[in-house]
């Protein structure tokens, strides 16, 4: 079954809609992975629920993201504490917990969400690999 999930690129400092399968644990890799980080286990994040993302969806991020010295992470407007190491999949849930398309709104996901880069200051340039 498809779904269509939103993707936070700190990287490109994007945040667009994908389709991917939601029972195809290889689809959420090739998303969340960057060449500097590449993804093979995840974890999922509902710490924002009711704020930015609507009740059903949560956060899929790279669970080893800040053990990669990465290079750029994801923060959301108004809460300094908390910033995601790499890249991040807004999924939405079902009452079983299943995959489901996402349900958050794009526009208010991208009013609250600002890209840093390794430093923490944020950013929004698109990262370049170093020459």
């Amino acid at each position: 079954m498809s779904i269509n999930v939103f993707l936070i690129d700190p990287f490109a400092c994007t945040i667009t809609e994908e389709t991917i399968e939601g029972k195809n644990l290889k689809d959420y890799y090739k998303l969340l992975s960057h060449e500097t980080m590449p993804v093979d286990c995840f974890d999922v994040s509902y710490a924002f629920s009711g704020d930015v993302l609507a009740d059903s969806d949560c956060l899929y991020v790279d669970d080893e993201g800040l053990l990669k010295s990465p290079e750029r992470f994801v923060g959301f407007n108004g809460v300094d504490d908390i910033k995601f190491a790499g890249k991040v999949l807004v999924v939405g849930t079902d009452e079983e917990g299943a995959s489901v398309s996402a349900n958050t709104d794009i526009e208010k996901l991208r009013a609250n969400i600002h890209f840093a880069g390794r430093d923490l200051i944020p950013t929004t340039t698109p990262w370049e690999a170093p020459k």
